[in-house]
């Protein structure tokens, strides 16, 4: 079951938005707007097209957002590079191992600068030296004052090392 009582979005340049609202009317368009301005979503269990290499699907993600193609590739360039994918951009998603797939999620989610970052196991299947070199990535993406990031982790320690604050939490049947 879907449910929220309550879940406001107030972008500082833009309108405030009821989410619960939102997806309780499935308010699909206004939603989907919303989340190709303002949301990056990673998620280690899927939801990129795996037929799309890493630059396609990031381009897309990109134009979505109303992106510029020439910000957006220096930007895909940049993240490749702190996510070690470089090499990856043009193989399809399909071909990549569980690790690599999670890094190129991570860059699609991260394209363009968004301002909520919700990411489910984004260490899921890294080294430990890159997992520890993602949550940093995200820490210091977590500095800017006008964004926020929430990762759901089983790696709490490195979670803790990389400076997030930990919080737990549990979900009610």
């Amino acid at each position: 079951v879907d449910y929220a009582m309550r879940f406001t979005f107030t972008p500082a340049e833009g309108k405030v938005s009821e989410i619960a609202s939102l997806w309780s009317n499935r308010s699909m368009s206004r939603l989907s707007a919303l989340r190709a301005q303002y949301f990056g979503v990673a998620s280690s269990q899927g939801g990129l097209f795996p037929a799309f290499t890493v630059r396609r699907f990031s381009l897309y993600r990109a134009g979505l957002a109303g992106m510029s193609m020439s910000i957006a590739r220096n930007r895909i360039e940049e993240l490749a590079a702190r996510l070690e994918i470089g090499g990856l951009l043009d193989r399809p998603l399909q071909t990549m191992s569980r690790g690599q797939y999670v890094r190129g999620a991570l860059l699609c989610a991260l394209i363009h600068a968004p301002k909520v970052i919700v990411a489910d196991e984004p260490t899921a299947s890294l080294h430990p030296t890159l997992a520890g070199s993602v949550l940093e990535l995200f820490c210091a993406l977590d500095n800017d004052p006008d964004r926020s990031v929430v990762i759901a982790t089983h790696d709490e320690e490195t979670a803790r090392k990389a400076g997030f604050t930990i919080v737990k939490g549990h979900t009610q049947e």
